[in-house]
């Protein structure tokens, strides 16, 4: 029973820190893309660890969104490792039936990477 118990909590701060994550990523005052990452790459970690398929899926889209982000500011690779993370996640999605978050990630990937000519149908 104590097993479970730390299990639920490690996940439950994953889920915390994919939280504090985004916000890094979203929030104007507070941006920081690298302290982003680093809690998206660590709650993905807890998640493939603990098979939370749905809940590594969220953490691949928002690695993604990370990457996208930083394509705007014209690091190179950027965009190629956005679309892995998107297509990870999308894949994950469509595995799990979550057809409204895989469309989610598709319009993700197709409002900002179909340009850029790394994606093709």
């Amino acid at each position: 029973m104590t097993y479970l118990a730390e299990l639920g909590q490690t996940v439950n701060r994953a889920e915390e820190a994919i939280d504090i994550a985004r916000a890094y990523l979203e929030v104007s005052v507070l941006k920081n893309l690298d302290r982003a990452e680093e809690l998206a790459q660590e709650s993905l970690q807890v998640f493939q660890e603990y098979n939370r398929r749905e809940l590594e899926a969220s953490s691949r889209k928002l690695l993604g969104e990370i990457y996208l982000n930083r394509s705007q500011h014209h690091q190179s690779g950027t965009k190629v490792t956005a679309t892995q993370f998107f297509t990870e996640s999308l894949q994950i999605y469509r595995e799990l039936d979550l057809s409204e978050k895989a469309a989610e990630v598709e319009q993700l990937m197709h409002s900002n990477l179909d340009n850029t000519g790394i994606l093709s149908d």
